[in-house]
């Protein structure tokens, strides 16, 4: 018997008890409303019961509609642990090399307090990421829960049951949405308040050839003399928003090289490229078909592109080739990717390996003449979960790499970091709660014109 199955039945025993208590012969007007209530509540019970369905599919209704996404609040949390475990070894750097000194008494004075924030911001970051994770995997279990205990007669259980189901309802659709939060605000604060000198913000969206948002695209920017300032990979969506304090890319003309297993591609940033001190770049890969997630398609030669048609599993590309061209196929392991031009699928067997963001692809080549083409690519749709913190280079951390960083800069990066990984996430927690108890008193029948309304009883 499962949760549900038993809560209906409490829910029929509570109904049956109200209607017996009311036919009882008995002139206490108490009794009698006593007995109506356990009716009513009863059924608004049994209206939670049949409607578990159409709970959890609200959930998921309202969550794509605001935009929830688990996959992209979960690669926030594990970048930001990324970013602050790498904070805390530089500031240990620091203050070992450094401590023995005769600045040693400054450089403890300021680390001391830095290492404890980031710390701080470390242990909020993974207890959010462990929240999600639980609220994510039982929140099915625990509106059935709540939905029991509600149906428990008398009231016995009802508010811990609504606060319950009012839990999982308000965190599955608000949490994802923390980032988002978090970013504008954050955003606002690096714009109004705090200088960070040479260090600009950036929004990167990389798109293929068809200008479909392609993820996993690693993004380096160079200086003048060749060296590696940064290094960003765009996200699930094709897109990779950069912090301006503890992230950042130089506010000066540079070359910016993106790569995609073994093709890159280079172009110049200019300094008209930025707007407030942030660097928004729209990357068009001329010749690269991204099919999911690391698998994809470089079609080079002299051809017109006349129409992509994306659908389950498989893309068709038509072209017009004016002479020979080179298809170039990536995919993942044993996953495998199948060709197939104007219908006759061309044997890919002969495949050799690329390393890629530490993951092995296969590399397998092919070449069609001069013609009319329908390509079509037939793939199988597994996601990744890409791991990028260790590979991402950060330009902050660069220049304090290179000595061109004051202490100012780096209190102002672990300042921020701290209000992004502390202080406003646990403020839109508190909202989140705040949303909870007003659902959780709604669904415990705490306004009572709500509940007739529910219950259709007048």
């Amino acid at each position: 018997m499962n949760m549900l199955e038993l809560a209906f039945y409490l829910s029929a025993l509570g109904y049956f008890l109200g209607i017996v208590i009311r036919a009882l012969p008995l002139p206490f007007v108490s009794l009698k409303k006593l007995g109506s209530a356990l009716v009513s509540d009863s059924v608004f019970s049994m209206v939670l019961i049949f409607s578990f369905r159409l709970i959890s599919y609200s959930i998921e209704y309202f969550g794509s509609i605001l935009g929830a996404d688990w996959e992209l609040y979960n690669s926030y949390m594990m970048d930001r642990i990324g970013i602050l475990t790498m904070y805390f070894a530089m500031l240990k750097s620091i203050t070992a090399f450094l401590g023995s000194t005769p600045l040693g008494g400054y450089v403890n004075g300021l680390i001391s307090p830095l290492t404890s924030m980031v710390t701080a911001s470390l242990v909020s970051t993974i207890t959010l990421l462990v929240t999600g994770s639980v609220v994510r995997t039982l929140a099915d279990r625990l509106i059935a829960l709540g939905i029991l205990l509600h149906s428990i007669p008398f009231k016995l259980t009802r508010p811990v049951g609504a606060t319950l189901i009012a839990t999982a309802i308000v965190f599955s659709i608000g949490l994802p949405l923390m980032p988002y939060f978090v970013t504008q605000i954050a955003g606002a604060a690096v714009a109004t308040g705090l200088n960070v000198g040479k260090v600009c913000g950036a929004l990167f969206i990389v798109e293929d050839m068809a200008g479909q948002k392609t993820p996993y695209i690693i993004i380096e920017g160079y200086d003048e003399q060749g060296f590696l300032e940064y290094r960003y990979i765009t996200n699930k969506t094709g897109e990779r928003q950069v912090s301006r304090i503890f992230e950042g890319v130089p506010c000066n003309k540079h070359r910016v090289e993106v790569r995609v297993a073994d093709v890159s591609y280079t172009f110049t940033v200019e300094e008209t490229y930025y707007t407030n001190g942030v660097l928004e770049v729209l990357v068009h890969l001329p010749n690269y078909l991204s099919l999911n997630d690391l698998q994809g398609s470089v079609i080079r030669g002299n051809y017109d592109l006349l129409g992509v048609n994306r659908g389950q599993g498989n893309v068709k590309v038509e072209i017009n080739a004016r002479s020979k061209v080179e298809i170039v196929v990536y995919w993942v392991g044993d996953t495998g990717v199948e060709l197939y031009v104007d219908g006759e699928k061309i044997d890919l067997s002969q495949s050799e390996s690329v390393e890629y963001l530490g993951v092995s692809l296969r590399r397998a080549r092919a070449e069609i003449g001069p013609s009319r083409h329908l390509l079509e690519f037939r793939y199988a749709e597994n996601p990744l979960n890409i791991s990028v913190a260790n590979v991402e280079v950060s330009y902050a951390v660069t220049l304090i790499h290179r000595g061109e960083a004051s202490s100012i800069i780096l209190v102002g990066a672990v300042v921020l970091l701290f209000l992004e990984a502390v202080i406003l996430p646990w403020i839109y927690v508190v909202m989140l709660l705040g949303a909870t108890a007003t659902l959780a008193r709604l669904l415990g029948g705490a306004y009572p014109r709500v509940t007739r309304a529910i219950i259709g009883v007048g």
